[in-house]
């Protein structure tokens, strides 16, 4: 095959790429509403991380989009969608179980989204997201 680099995604690149995208913007808002919401500091070191990483993620998308001349979707805004001063709604023991949960689909869906990719930037991609979520699970099940 020629350099993958050089064609244009795919519709299922671009579909993946695309709910990547919101998926993170998602879990920015919400790992920032629970930053501030939580007390244990060890979760709260966690949840400093995982926003650092949405962010990451969030700026390597957007290069994506821009390199191909596509729209950049507008996705969630902490500024615009997230009350930080609202008061704890869940347990710690429940919002454990929450990032959890977050994590085991992000397994799923980057595991898929690598699968469906053809251009190795791409698979590259999908592929450290994958790896970096394995972290952050083993660090989940060490942390409490």
């Amino acid at each position: 095959m020629s350099d993958k680099q050089n064609t244009e995604l795919t519709a299922a690149e671009i579909a993946q790429l695309w709910s990547a995208y919101l998926n993170s913007s998602m879990c920015n808002c919400i790992f920032t509403y629970f930053l501030n919401a939580i007390e244990d500091q060890e979760l709260q070191s966690m949840l400093q991380d995982s926003i650092q990483l949405t962010e990451t993620h969030l700026q390597k998308l957007t290069g994506f989009f821009e390199n191909e001349g596509l729209s950049v979707p507008h996705g969630f805004k902490a500024e615009e969608d997230v009350r930080e001063d609202a008061p704890q709604l869940f347990s710690e023991n429940f919002s454990l179980h929450f990032f959890y949960n977050i994590a085991m689909f992000a397994v799923n869906f980057y595991a898929l989204s690598k699968t469906l990719s053809v251009r190795s930037d791409i698979q590259e991609y999908f592929n450290n997201c994958l790896m970096e979520i394995n972290e952050y699970e083993t660090k989940l099940k060490k942390c409490c």
